[in-house]
């Protein structure tokens, strides 16, 4: 029998959140296969020095687009530079999990859509089957979008919507699969402390996102809103700092904050693992990003959150603390009252019990969805 090869799909855009779902993803297939190879395209790690890191594999396949003259390179080359490059052949795959996050939606249009279409009907890949790990989806109001994401929902064979609204979404579509939902998998990620960092106490995490002035019409509001917040913040006796969770390209929001803002403490770190223990750590969280909202939100660390798009909010709400979620950065009111409640010790506290409360349902249906996903690979190692 040959080795269980899995492969991630993802959105093609390398950040924490990419990372932190391959992680959890390899976690679990280790611990339940043994030895197995975990595919990912190389725009999730691009160097061969971070594929050694976690032990994962890619294809010639590359990003977005075959490429040819390094495709013959591999595949008809010496088998030890494929072997060197940990690369194998698509046709190697036995299945493929998609944990794209949040792509499949008006907001990031066709072009990821299209992206797995094309991959996925390709005559080496007709064999293997597709599942959609817990993400967000919709809305589909964009007629070719909706068309495109509707073939690619019939050639899953299982799809998680990862809350009501993208469920719907789906389900809207007329989809054939076996819709289900599920929160997010992350919740249950493993943190990994870093005893080295020189955290300042009580220090409160703010974790910026560049998609917060890119995909909404409230750039100058977002930074209004920050500037505000960490002035409030100073007044209330914590220490503000900076975590960049994702994209390195958030630094762009901290840089142009107003002077006294931009000067503050910067966390950055290559691990998520890492990551995640330092958000644990703080008295509080302000964030944009959905996964470093997870990773404090899972470790019972009041959170207060501003998005730009639907998973936002139902984030909150599987939490239990709908209210904590701010959906209008031009309320500075609102923000105020926030930050004060949660300077009160009576709600800080009611708050944290009911996020760990929340947090045992979510990780009963993720262990259901981890079960049901690792019987349909049983069922391909089998049929090999």
């Amino acid at each position: 029998m040959n080795e269980l090869t899995i492969e991630i799909h993802g959105t093609g855009v390398h950040n924490r959140g990419a990372e932190l779902m391959t992680v959890a993803i390899a976690d679990r297939l280790r611990a339940k296969f043994g030895s197995i190879r975990i595919v990912v395209p190389t725009v999730y790690f691009k160097r061969l020095d971070d594929r050694n890191r976690y032990g994962l594999y890619t294809t010639w396949e590359f990003g977005r687009k075959p490429l040819g003259l390094k495709r013959c390179l591999y595949e008809h080359g010496p088998n030890w530079l494929a072997q060197r490059a940990r690369m194998i052949s698509p046709r190697e795959v036995d299945l493929v999990l998609d944990a794209s996050g949040f792509a499949y939606s008006d907001q990031w249009g066709t072009s990821p859509t299209n992206w797995i279409l094309a991959k996925m009907s390709r005559a080496e890949r007709h064999h293997q089957p597709l599942i959609l790990l817990p993400q967000a989806f919709g809305p589909f109001t964009k007629r070719n979008l909706a068309r495109r994401c509707k073939l690619l929902f019939n050639r899953a064979e299982l799809i998680y919507a990862r809350d009501n609204q993208s469920y719907h979404a789906v389900q809207s579509l007329g989809s054939g699969s076996e819709l289900r939902l599920c929160p997010d998998f992350t919740v249950d990620l493993r943190p990994e402390p870093d005893h080295s960092m020189t955290l300042p106490h009580p220090f409160f995490a703010i974790v910026p996102n560049i998609r917060m002035l890119d995909k909404t019409s409230k750039a100058h509001d977002y930074l209004r809103f920050l500037n505000f917040a960490i002035q409030k913040i100073h007044a209330l006796g914590w220490y503000p700092i900076f975590v960049i969770h994702d994209s390195s390209a958030d630094l762009g929001v901290i840089r142009r904050l107003d002077t006294g803002s931009c000067s503050l403490p910067v966390i950055r770190h290559a691990n998520p693992r890492v990551l995640k223990w330092v958000l644990g750590q703080a008295h509080a969280v302000l964030a944009s990003r959905f996964h470093a909202l997870i990773a404090a939100l899972s470790q019972g660390i009041p959170s207060i959150g501003a998005g730009w798009s639907h998973k936002y909010p139902e984030l909150f709400k599987n939490f239990g603390c709908p209210d904590h979620y701010l959906s209008n950065v031009q309320d500075l009111t609102e923000l105020d009252h926030s930050l004060e409640r949660l300077a009160d010790p009576e709600t800080y506290q009611t708050v944290r019990d009911t996020l760990i409360a929340s947090k045992k349902p979510m990780l009963t249906q993720v262990e259901a969805m981890w079960r049901t996903v690792e019987k349909r690979i049983e069922l391909v190692r089998k049929a090999e």
